[in-house]
């Protein structure tokens, strides 16, 4: 048996610096193999079909599959919270029939729970905001808790709940590292029913549409980067898509002012947070149980465009 001791091994670079095995013949290694690590963002650029890769940010080997990091280490699976998805669109990838639901998904390096919707679109879409009439909305959120890493929730959220069982508003960043996540694609959708139900029930809703969206904020929390409203059901005009573009106004809750108007206008609807103007314009969580105006989501303006039920999904 010969031995061979190199330092280093390098492919020619007319072969583009690959070493090869040829077929027919076997590397084995009695040794130990340790193959490239890094965080989420090191990654390998263009990787290859099968390539392998430990992210030392989500602690798991990789590989690549099809067009997506796939953790192998654990499967994951999303279905517990020591398996979390790296992004929501790797759940098709990992099971093409995965039903819409909850998943555990990594946001900042934390596995969180999520509901994902996979019939929608491409599948991939995670519930950042949902409001149901007469339930008060999210009435009283803070800033702090609004831009944090968190779900803000009123009702019972979390698995095994249902979509009828809480109002939601995702907190900012967390919408932000869905799409960080997601590379290729940086959209939100919403929709507006007569009863709650699920993105991906198109038949169920009344009004539809997406934008696109690189998931950027300003300092004060206003959208950058949103372009490209499609009005899939029901006629154009949305007071979601507005404020995000004309232009994008800044994020107001009960104790910090940061709208346009001489007063805070989500102290005038019951403390509900938005991207108010001066105040009203398609407001999600309506009066907010004020009285001011129907405790619902409102698609547009501040009259009889309200609804039983409506929510956003980003991906």
């Amino acid at each position: 048996m010969s031995t061979i001791s190199v330092h280093d091994i390098q492919g020619f670079s007319t072969y583009s610096n690959t070493v090869r095995v040829p077929s027919g013949h076997t590397f084995q290694v009695d040794g130990r193999l340790k193959i490239p690590q890094g965080s989420t963002g090191n990654r390998p650029s263009s990787p290859a079909s099968g390539e392998l890769f430990y992210n030392t940010t989500l602690n798991r080997l990789e590989a690549w599959i099809r067009d997506a990091w796939v953790g192998i280490a654990n499967a994951a699976t999303g279905l517990t919270a020591d398996a979390p998805l790296a992004s929501s669109t790797e759940l098709l990838t990992i099971n093409p029939s995965a039903p819409t639901g909850w998943y555990w998904l990594t946001v900042n390096g934390s596995p969180m729970e999520v509901w994902i919707d996979t019939a929608y679109r491409g599948g991939g879409w995670v519930l950042v905001l949902a409001n149901r009439r007469d339930t008060n909305s999210v009435s009283g959120l803070t800033y702090a808790n609004a831009t944090s890493y968190q779900p803000n929730y009123r009702g019972e959220y979390g698995f095994g709940k249902s979509l009828s069982a809480f109002n939601l508003l995702m907190g900012l960043p967390v919408w932000s590292d869905i799409i960080t996540n997601n590379p290729g694609t940086g959209q939100v959708a919403q929709f507006v029913a007569t009863t709650t139900c699920e993105l991906g029930q198109t038949n169920l809703h009344t009004k539809r549409q997406y934008w696109d969206w690189n998931g950027g904020w300003t300092s004060a929390f206003a959208p950058v980067g949103a372009s490209g409203e499609v009005i899939e059901l029901g006629s154009p005009g949305s007071g979601q898509y507005d404020y995000w573009t004309s232009p994008a106004y800044n994020f107001t809750t009960t104790d910090n002012d940061q709208d346009t108007y001489g007063s805070n206008c989500a102290n005038l609807y019951n403390g509900n947070p938005w991207w108010y103007n001066a105040c009203w314009s398609g407001n999600p969580w309506g009066g907010g149980g004020s009285g001011t105006h129907s405790d619902a989501f409102h698609w547009y303006g501040s009259g009889g465009d309200n609804h039983n039920y409506g929510a956003l999904y980003v991906k």
